[in-house]
């Protein structure tokens, strides 16, 4: 929906830039911002592949530098907790008039964010590992067995978690903004802020952010399906061979 709605506003930009095809600064500095959105755009038309190599990894693409973590166990003790942080303001306007009531204006906005606290039990050799995990909304039960995949660059001591798999049910547990720092790296803080501040005057790049930010939809939804299938057999595999509690 937000992207549809993305390019109708495109369509628009287009209309009201139109008058300013016929200079070529207007051609130059789109040129210059759309350059280094071109790479993102490639990227978001490749798949992005596990392989059940153990262990294992990412196929190709810029992902194939990030080395695939997991930790397999048994659920002991699971929690989850939810805090609500509050924005904004309103104030009351008194009104001179006794005929007419106050007036309130202002806004309020609010925003709630789901963590889960759990402890996997690996019982072949008694190693423990505590996860929390920030709006993945999973679904564990005590003595369910679980894996939890996360991703590290070469050279980096940590990295972002991307897939939950609960072993028991058959379920997967994904978050979306961890898995755009898979496929999109590095896209955030300053450098997002390159491509999005001429987006917003530029109407061709603001069509280029909503092809890649379409693409790349489109990009996750095959990896959660097929892409991820691969790793998902070896930590199945690994969970078939942990003794039970």
């Amino acid at each position: 929906m937000a992207i549809g709605c993305g390019f109708l506003l495109a369509i628009v930009m287009l209309c009201f830039e139109s008058q300013l095809f016929l200079y070529p600064a207007f051609w130059a500095v789109s040129l210059i911002f759309i350059i280094p959105l071109l790479q993102r755009l490639r990227w978001s038309f490749m798949s992005i592949k596990t392989t059940s190599d153990d262990p294992p990894r990412f196929i190709k693409g810029p992902w194939k530098n990030l080395r695939i973590y997991s930790f397999t166990g048994y659920v002991r003790g699971s929690t989850t907790r939810s805090d609500t942080s509050v924005s904004g303001k309103v104030h009351t306007i008194v009104s001179a008039s006794s005929t007419v009531g106050n007036t309130v204006e202002g806004s309020v906005s609010s925003k709630t964010t789901v963590t889960d606290s759990f402890r996997l039990v690996d019982t072949r050799n008694k190693q423990e590992s505590n996860f929390q995990l920030q709006d993945y909304n999973v679904q564990l039960w005590e003595n369910q067995l679980v894996s939890v995949a996360w991703a590290i660059s070469k050279g980096k001591t940590e990295g972002p978690y991307f897939a939950v798999v609960n072993h028991s049910t058959g379920d997967r547990f994904f978050k979306r903004q961890d898995l755009w720092k898979i496929a999109q790296p590095g896209f955030g803080g300053c450098l997002a802020a390159i491509y999005v501040v001429p987006s917003i005057f530029l109407a061709f790049n603001f069509i280029a952010l909503m092809v890649l930010a379409a693409a790349t939809q489109a990009q996750l939804s095959r990896f959660k399906s097929s892409g991820i299938g691969p790793l998902v057999e070896v930590l199945n595999q690994r969970a078939k061979e942990l003794p039970p509690l």
